[in-house]
């Protein structure tokens, strides 16, 4: 009885952090633009038996185009395995917090990825939000 008064609570703590989270940082629509596989730097040996192990990990960088910018973020994942809503053209939930971004995946839930880069979109296309006339 104990145990599952235990569990409950923190189910519930869960929850209210979560709820909590998601109305300060809300999800957004973002454009999936790029997706280029990250080839990690392995340094040159010279014996064959220096040579390291292979992956154990794949990562793609998927960019993001959002509110006038555009972030790089890294995918990873054990197999080479990219959610199909992860390819170029694709809309996707998107949010942006502190160096993270946090992608919402159908059928997989929310997936956190390191932002790798940002970029401003330069072209002039983009404005900030006009201001309110008095």
């Amino acid at each position: 009885m104990k145990t599952s008064k235990f569990v409950l609570s923190a189910v519930l703590t869960l929850a209210s952090v979560s709820l909590a989270y998601g109305a300060d940082h809300p999800y957004q629509k973002a454009t999936v633009t790029n997706v280029e596989n990250h080839e990690p730097f392995v340094p040159l040996h010279t014996k064959a038996t220096d040579a390291p192990e292979p992956p154990s990990q794949y990562a793609f960088d998927v960019s993001f185009h959002l509110n006038c910018a555009t972030y790089v973020g890294r995918y990873r994942s054990n197999i080479d395995y990219l959610p199909a809503v992860l390819n170029p053209n694709q809309s996707v939930d998107v949010n942006v917090d502190k160096g993270l971004l946090r992608v919402m995946i159908p059928g997989q839930g929310e997936v956190k990825m390191s932002v790798i880069r940002t970029e401003k979109d330069k072209s002039g296309t983009c404005s900030a939000a006009p201001t309110p006339t008095t």
